[in-house]
């Protein structure tokens, strides 16, 4: 079973980089080698680290598979990802 962890995103429901818009029970795949800060998703085990990283507009649980890398506990770098529930949503949306 996949761990669960917490993301922390922009309004429109993207990642500070890259161009996908996250939804509810997708597995998104990240293509290529993954690597710390340059290439594959990342999400926290707590919510605190998460929202330290991204400006927190949504917060969501993930849950994340093929975890290749941590930073210090605060940071995991996964190559599957998967939106398993938004917990906050600002209400400026």
């Amino acid at each position: 079973m996949p761990k669960t962890y917490y993301k922390s995103m922009r309004s429109g429901f993207k990642s500070q980089h890259g161009d996908i818009n996250w939804k509810i029970g997708e597995w998104r795949h990240q293509d290529g080698k993954i690597k710390t800060c340059n290439n594959g998703f990342h999400a926290s085990e707590n919510i605190i680290d998460a929202m330290y990283f991204v400006d927190c507009e949504i917060l969501a649980e993930v849950w994340a598979k093929v975890v290749i890398s941590e930073i210090q506990n605060a940071v995991s770098i996964a190559g599957l990802l998967l939106i398993t529930e938004f917990l906050s949503v600002n209400d400026n949306l």
